[in-house]
């Protein structure tokens, strides 16, 4: 790990799952780290599960005692409409870097307010699987291939396990809140930007807490002018899954993780070998993706905010979803 890295500072604000993810990654880089949670309960809880100090009483109570220094670096993994706040609440602090967990804001005036007060501040959205090792291994053929020609998207989400869960808070945001992970991930591999979409909308009113809409499909190019397709039914079995085409080859993401090939003139369908120890260690991605951070972007991997306020406007298209609050 190279001494850049270690001589930064990661605040991290949550004491959810996803802090436990951070955790495990930014403790082996040997990074200062520092964590505010909200409550006393989860603060102690994660406090005694992880062995390390964990703050209490929200990030506004400890910026008022604190000041942020340029080579802090904040991660931000609270719940979904807490994310946008506590972003704004860094920026009016001074913070320089930020990393927020997806989908960043889900607002879009919200977004475009940060984006008005953060003109000195970097401020990147956490797309993970940005960073598999699968996606590594894709770009690599990609490239070879001379790019991608055209894909298709499946963001199927399990509505029998979304039902369960008692706290649906921004479940009627759903493709924007969990489902864009794929649609991102597919954008990135591709090259290009989604520059006109046909969306298709059916089955609305039919899950309670997705009023807008439960099988969605539809066709559109990039800015490369390549074609893509996507579907999901949340009705019915599926998977979230990404096919890319390039001339050479398919590339088959079913899981996300692993990345398997199909050759022009076979049906064969095999695996790509390629390591994966980092994202069977930590959260996929997670580790790759903290690097980038504390490097601030140098390979222009991360989503930017500015990036994901943009794309609203497309997942709005696709889901029927209201981002405007």
């Amino acid at each position: 790990m190279s001494n850049n890295v270690n001589r930064k500072k990661i605040l991290l604000i949550g004491a959810g799952f996803m802090a436990r993810e951070y955790i495990k990654v930014v403790r082996d880089l040997e990074v200062n780290l520092e964590v505010v949670g909200n409550s006393k309960e989860n603060a102690e809880k994660l406090q005694n599960e992880c062995g390390i100090e964990v703050r209490y009483g929200g990030i506004q109570k400890y910026l008022e005692s604190l000041k942020i220094d340029d080579d802090v670096y904040a991660i931000v993994a609270v719940n979904e409409r807490a994310l946008g706040k506590v972003t704004k609440l860094l920026v009016q602090a001074g913070c320089k870097h930020i990393l927020v967990e997806k989908p960043g804001v889900i607002d879009v005036n919200e977004g475009k307010e940060i984006l008005c007060l953060s003109q000195n501040c970097s401020i990147y959205v956490a797309y993970n699987r940005r960073f598999y090792a699968s996606t590594y291994a894709a770009e690599e053929i990609i490239n070879q291939d001379g790019g991608v020609s055209s894909f298709n998207i499946e963001f199927t989400e399990w509505k029998h396990i979304f039902d369960q869960m008692e706290n649906k808070d921004c479940f009627d945001k759903m493709v924007l809140a969990n489902s864009s992970h794929v649609i991102d991930m597919a954008m990135f591999l591709s090259g290009g930007k989604i520059d006109s979409v046909s969306p298709v909308i059916s089955g609305k009113d039919i899950i309670e807490w997705h009023r807008s809409g439960s099988v969605f499909g539809g066709v559109g190019f990039t800015d490369k002018k390549q074609i893509f397709t996507y579907s999901a039914n949340w009705n019915a079995p599926g998977r979230w899954g990404i096919e890319l085409n390039t001339s050479e080859h398919r590339l088959i993401f079913r899981p996300l993780e692993k990345l398997q090939l199909q050759d022009r003139g076979s049906v064969k369908i095999y695996e790509v070998d390629t390591d994966y120890s980092l994202d069977e260690k930590y959260k996929p991605g997670l580790y790759r993706e903290v690097i980038a951070f504390l490097n601030d972007d140098m390979d222009n991997r991360l989503c930017t905010l500015k990036e994901q306020v943009a794309n609203m406007d497309i997942y709005s298209k696709i889901s029927g979803e209201n981002y405007y609050e």
